[in-house]
């Protein structure tokens, strides 16, 4: 095990340009997230080697025992986790701390899920969800592991993402004030060598430090580790942080007495069906659906591992979705595809589950079409990890990257997928307000792989389907089908514009850097036309 070493980057600056430095140096070495692609303001990055961070954990002195653990939700700590429920430990983590606590029970996941259950949406699916008193039982952890933005190894002092995030010191201090950490409780910190960073900075009284850096090529033991804080600083937690994070309300209720916590979700009085529309603009009728709908979809939505309930930012899975899958298999157009499309939403993925067990390849775009698409075929899946396959992770790992003139030469697609905000009953539907659904039509138009004969199918929960007119353009695209876990609703007439980009929508947008977008421009620019 080597001691520390200063980095090139030693000498004091602020925190912020530490964090810059380090993002800019970590990039080619980072492997993107599935939704926030290289936003590292947003998450902390897996990277090149963090496969090595288990073997180096194996062999610290605190890794002996069988008493519980507590792992961060980092992208590089993947690979750790999934270490540990194949090691049978008893593993506490959060996937956000903003949702709480989940806990793994030793042989609680079979062992072809351990790929699965070691993502966000894997252990969203699988992992039992603990609330205070649950954590509280679980008694002293053994030890408890992060990743970080950069970390010092002088003081063991580790940063986050900034911008008053904070996750980890205050995972740390709700754990302290359950009484399963503190100050003796071995933290251990896990990052690339990049990220190790002396910075000279005088820590902060609520920093929260590592006795152990560990990277792919280094073990660092921090001999004059900063003293972790114990409990949580009331002072330092302000109402945006409590209306946030639940279990700090539930904390600070039962430290100082008030109203009970209640859940906050948007009133859904009046149904879905039928906001007043009279006298608004088009994109004013789809704001009030979108806030209408989002009301009564709260109790039936499942969170996003990043977003959580923000539906602004994905399109949300929901309670019934895999009844919805089982229709699907039962229309002619899925059983005579022998191409799929599917979009990428959460509410798609039970789709693609079945996609891979009917052995019918399909193509996605990743989130936001940021790197373009992707092609799955499901005879190099594995049996049994269909599940896996289905997330945005696991398509990340198994799928294909494919260009726009390799989607043309992979065959029509006779039937695509999509999900929505909403949908009115002319098959009008409404996304999160970006136009990704439109495009990708746009895309796949232009080459060829798909024409007025493709069918379109919407999946979406009941309360997602209103009866409400919807003011439309002429690049929208009408769905044929309307799958809901209750009923199948066949849209007669829809129109599916065929033909080209838009590119007076495009130019200027973020559109216009997206991959697909920027092939299509350079082959027209060669002068070849489809």
């Amino acid at each position: 095990m080597s001691e520390a070493t200063s980095s090139e980057d030693a000498g004091p600056r602020t925190r912020e340009e530490i964090r810059q430095a380090v993002w800019e140096r970590l990039r080619p070495f980072a492997r993107p997230d599935t939704r926030f692609l290289y936003d590292f303001e947003e998450f902390i990055p897996d990277f090149e080697g963090s496969e090595r961070l288990w073997g180096r954990l194996t062999q610290l002195p605190v890794f002996g025992g069988d008493g519980p653990v507590f792992v961060t939700p980092d992208n590089g700590l993947q690979a750790v986790r999934r270490s540990l429920l194949a090691a049978g430990r008893p593993m506490l983590q959060t996937i956000a701390v903003a949702m709480g606590f989940h806990f793994f029970p030793p042989g609680s996941v079979a062992a072809a899920d351990f790929t699965l259950a070691s993502t966000l949406d894997g252990a969203q699916m699988l992992a039992e969800a603990f609330d205070l008193d649950a954590v509280r039982a679980l008694g002293r952890l053994d030890y408890v592991v992060t990743g970080a933005c950069a970390a010092d190894p002088v003081s063991g002092v580790r940063f986050g993402l900034g911008k008053g995030h904070g996750f980890f010191d205050t995972e740390w201090a709700i754990l302290s004030e359950l009484g399963l950490v503190d100050e003796a409780t071995p933290v251990v910190i896990c990052v690339h060598d990049l990220q190790v960073v002396d910075t000279g900075l005088e820590p902060l009284l609520h920093d929260t430090a590592g006795d152990w850096i560990l990277t792919p090529r280094r073990t660092i033991h921090v001999r004059n580790r900063h003293r972790n804080p114990v409990g949580v600083d009331w002072d330092l937690v302000d109402s945006a942080r409590l209306a946030e994070i639940r279990p700090l309300r539930l904390l600070k209720v039962a430290a100082f007495g008030g109203a009970n916590d209640q859940e906050q979700t948007t009133d859904t009085s009046g149904g879905a069906g039928s906001p007043e529309t009279r006298g608004t603009e088009a994109g004013d009728v789809q704001a009030l659906v979108r806030e209408k709908v989002w009301g009564a979809l709260r109790l039936v939505a499942r969170p996003d591992s990043r977003f959580h309930w923000d539906f602004g930012s994905f399109i949300a899975d929901f309670d019934g979705s895999e009844v919805c899958a089982q229709r699907l298999r039962e229309l002619r157009s899925w059983q005579e595809s022998e191409m799929l499309f599917v979009t990428p939403d959460n509410s798609t993925e039970a789709v693609r589950v079945a996609a891979i067990e009917d052995r019918k390849p399909f193509m996605m775009t990743t989130y936001g079409i940021r790197r373009g698409f992707l092609y799955l075929d499901p005879e190099l899946v594995s049996p049994g990890d269909a599940r896996y396959a289905a997330t945005l992770d696991g398509m990340d790992t198994l799928a294909r990257p494919v260009s726009l003139g390799e989607v043309c030469a992979l065959g029509k697609v006779g039937l695509l997928v999509t999900g929505g905000s909403a949908v009115n009953l002319r098959g009008l539907r409404i996304g999160k307000g970006h136009g990704y659904f439109d495009l990708e039509w746009a895309l796949l138009s232009e080459v060829g792989a798909v024409s007025d004969d493709s069918e379109v199918v919407d999946v979406v929960h009941d309360c997602q389907v209103v009866d409400v007119p919807i003011g439309a353009a002429d690049h929208d695209v009408r769905v044929d089908l309307i799958v809901t876990p209750t009923r199948t609703i066949r849209i007669d007439g829809a129109v599916h514009p065929l033909g080209r980009v838009r590119w007076e929508l495009v130019a200027g947008t973020e559109f216009e850097l997206i991959p697909p977008v920027m092939e299509l421009a350079q082959r027209r620019q060669g002068g070849e036309h489809q």
